[in-house]
Order: structure tokens, then sequence, then C-alpha cells
């Protein structure tokens, strides 16, 4: 329940909401995205010294309806995702009807 209600605010808006927790080690950046249409993002650490390598979990469906089952209850699955030459200023494109969280560790 709760994955719906935030993928019913991601589309009242035009861009995937975007949540960003810093902690001591790494950034977590955490967006929906409820569109049917991929979302492009760019992310500026500024001075922040970062790792060119991040990882993740993306969780997607094929419609906004999509949901597990019993009699499916692999339809929707995690997919480990990693970014490569990340740098200061990272764009990241946000599949349709997601779930993304992208972790960045600190250097």
């Amino acid at each position: 329940m709760r994955i719906f209600s935030l993928l019913s605010l991601a589309l009242a808006t035009h861009s995937p909401p975007i949540q960003i927790r810093i902690q001591p080690t790494e950034l977590i950046v955490q967006s929906v995205n409820g569109a049917a249409t991929p979302r492009d993002a760019e992310l500026d650490f500024g001075d922040l010294p970062m790792n060119s390598l991040a990882r993740g979990i993306e969780l997607k469906g094929k419609s906004f309806s999509e949901e597990n089952s019993f009699l499916v209850p692999e339809n929707l699955r995690p997919r480990e995702i990693r970014l490569r030459d990340v740098d200061p200023r990272t764009k990241i494109r946000f599949a349709p009807y997601s779930v993304t969280i992208l972790r960045f560790r600190k250097r």
C-alpha cells in the first residue's frame, strides 16, 4: 500500500519526486516515477567527494496497476543497478512506473 501511495503522488508531478538522505559514508537517492514515460534527472553533488561507482535497486512494472499475486509471484522483482563514471553532475533516467533507490558512496 505504501508504494501505491508513492506512485499516486508521483503522477501529480512533472518530474519524479526525489528524496536524498545524507549518511556519514554515502548519499541515498530515492525516486518514484509513476508516469508512463521515462524521467530524466540530474544530480549535482557539488564539492562532495564521491566514488565513481554507485549501486542501487529498481522495482518497475509495465503499468501503474501491475502487482504480484499468488499465481504470478515474481511479476515485479527488484533489479540491481550499477552506475559507472559517476561525476559531480550525474544524469539519471528513471524507468516508467518505477521505484528506484541508489547509493552513492563518499570517498
